[in-house]
C-alpha cells in the first residue's frame, strides 16, 4: 500500500507538471517571442508582429506589476497585476464572471479582479465600479471579474489591466517608440498548424528589412518563437521573466523513484506470497485430493493476489489523504485526487490492480 500511495502520488505531481496550461482552448498554437534567451521585447514590436507576422491569429504585450490600494484607509498590495491588451483573452482562456473584458483592457484606469482577490478585497459586496486608490497616484475602477486563473500556468495573475496605463505610469511619452526599453513580454498565437519556424523566419525578414529604414545603422535582431511547454521546462531560459517554471531532471527523478519503489514493494509481496505458498502446500494438497484442478488452483490464487491488491489500493488512497497536505507544502503545489475521478485514471487504476494481481499471484498461480 505505501508503495502504491508513493506511487500515485509522484503520479500527480507528474500529470501536474505534463499538464501545465493544457487547459487553455488555444494551447497548441501559444508562443512567446524572444531573442535568443531573452524573453523581453520592446512595446514598438507589437505592431509590426500584428502587421507582418505571418499566420498570425492574435498578439498581446504581457507586464507584471503589484500595485498598492487604498481600502477603507488601510492600505493592501495586488500581487501580480498584467497589463495586457483585449488580445490576452483570444489566447490564453480566461473566463469572465461579470464585466466586458474587451472593454475595460481597452480602456485608462479599468481593472478587472480575480474572484478571490476581489473577495479579498470586498467581502461579499459587489466590487463592480468600486473605485481603487492605486499607488496613492490614481484612481482605478473595477470593471470586471474573472475565474481564478488555474494554478497549472506559466502565467500567475491576480488582476488586468489594460497595457496602456504602463505609458502613464512610467511617464514616456515616447512609450510605444522606445525601441530601446526591452521590458515586455509579447504572447502570439498562430493559426492551427502553422509552422513556427517558417513564421519566424519570414517575420525576421520583414522586420529587419523595416527596421533598415528607420534606424539603419541598428544591428540586425532575430527573434524566435517558444512555445508554452518550452517556457515552463526550458532548463537554461532567465527564470526573471516572472514566469512559473518546472523541472524536468525533478520530474525524472521523482518518476523513476517512485517506479523503483513499487517494483520493490511488488518484488517484496512476490517473495512474501511465494513463501506463504510453500507453508500452504498441504492445503493445495488436499484440495488436489478433493477433486481441485490446477485450474481451480489458479483461480483462488489470483483471486486472492486480487482482492489483496484492491485492499492495497484502497489502503494506498487513504494514505493519500492523509498525507497529500503534507506533500503538497513540500512541493508548493496544491494537488488533489480529482484527476483519478475521470474515467480513464480510474480504468488506468483498474488495469493496475489486475497488473499487480498477475505480478504477484503468477509464481504460486502457475508453479
Amino acid at each position: 500500500a505505501i508503495g502504491i500511495a508513493v506511487a500515485i502520488m509522484v503520479s500527480l505531481y507528474a500529470y501536474h507538471e505534463l499538464t501545465i496550461d493544457k487547459f487553455n482552448e488555444y494551447y497548441p498554437d501559444i508562443y512567446r517571442i524572444e531573442a535568443g534567451d531573452w524573453f523581453h521585447t520592446p512595446a514598438p514590436l507589437l505592431p509590426i508582429v500584428r502587421d507582418e507576422m505571418p499566420g498570425l491569429e492574435a498578439a498581446a504585450p504581457l507586464d507584471r506589476q503589484n500595485l498598492t490600494i487604498n481600502v477603507n484607509d488601510e492600505e493592501q498590495t495586488i500581487h501580480d497585476v498584467l497589463f495586457t491588451e483585449p488580445d490576452l483573452l483570444n489566447i490564453f482562456t480566461i473566463k469572465m464572471l461579470k464585466g466586458d473584458a474587451t472593454a475595460a483592457l481597452s480602456e485608462p484606469d479599468k481593472l478587472l479582479l480575480s474572484e478571490s482577490e476581489a473577495k479579498t478585497i470586498f467581502g461579499e459586496a459587489d466590487p463592480l465600479g468600486k473605485q481603487l486608490r492605486v499607488n496613492d497616484q490614481y484612481n482605478y475602477t473595477v470593471a470586471g471579474i474573472f475565474s481564478d486563473f488555474p494554478e497549472g500556468s506559466v502565467l500567475e495573475f491576480n488582476a488586468l489591466a489594460a497595457f496602456m496605463n504602463r505609458k502613464t505610469m512610467t511617464g514616456n511619452e515616447d512609450f510605444y517608440d522606445n525601441w530601446e526599453n526591452w521590458n515586455y513580454q509579447t504572447f502570439v498565437r498562430l493559426t492551427p498548424g502553422r509552422n513556427p519556424q517558417e513564421a519566424i523566419d519570414l517575420f525576421n525578414n520583414s522586420f529587419n528589412d523595416i527596421m533598415e529604414k528607420y534606424q539603419p545603422n541598428r544591428s540586425v535582431v532575430h527573434f524566435n518563437l517558444r512555445h508554452l511547454n518550452d517556457i515552463y521546462f526550458f532548463p537554461n531560459l532567465n527564470k526573471s521573466d516572472s514566469c512559473k517554471h518546472g523541472n524536468m531532471q525533478y520530474l525524472m527523478l521523482f518518476s523513476t523513484s517512485a517506479l523503483l519503489t513499487l517494483v520493490i514493494a511488488i518484488i517484496n509481496f512476490i517473495n512474501l506470497t511465494t513463501a506463504r505458498s510453500n507453508l500452504r502446500s498441504t492445503e493445495i494438497g488436499v484440495r488436489k485430493v478433493n477433486g481441485a484442478g490446477r485450474r481451480d488452483l489458479i483461480k483462488q490464487f489470483l483471486g486472492e493476489s486480487f482482492i489483496i491488491s484492491f485492499i492495497s489500493f484502497l489502503f494506498a488512497f487513504l494514505l493519500i489523504e492523509l498525507l497529500l497536505p503534507s506533500f503538497n507544502q513540500i512541493i508548493g503545489l496544491k494537488l488533489s485526487l480529482s484527476p483519478f475521478l475521470h474515467l480513464r485514471f480510474l480504468l488506468i487504476i483498474l488495469a493496475g490492480i489486475v497488473l499487480i494481481t498477475f505480478l504477484t499471484g503468477l509464481y504460486p498461480a502457475f508453479f
